[in-house]
């Protein structure tokens, strides 16, 4: 995840955006903690 270059940060803020039909910006706009709870559920909720 560090010294990606922002990809990881990148990647999972697209996957939110489309899944929850928001703007990416929403979710860069995040905390790292708050956006990391977000794509843990998110990742939970995909596993079903």
């Amino acid at each position: 995840m560090a010294g990606d270059g922002g990809h990881w940060i990148r990647r999972n803020c697209l996957i939110l955006a489309r899944n929850n039909n928001t703007p990416v910006d929403f979710w860069l706009s995040l905390p790292l903690t708050e956006l990391r709870g977000w794509i843990d559920d998110n990742d939970a909720l995909m596993e079903r």
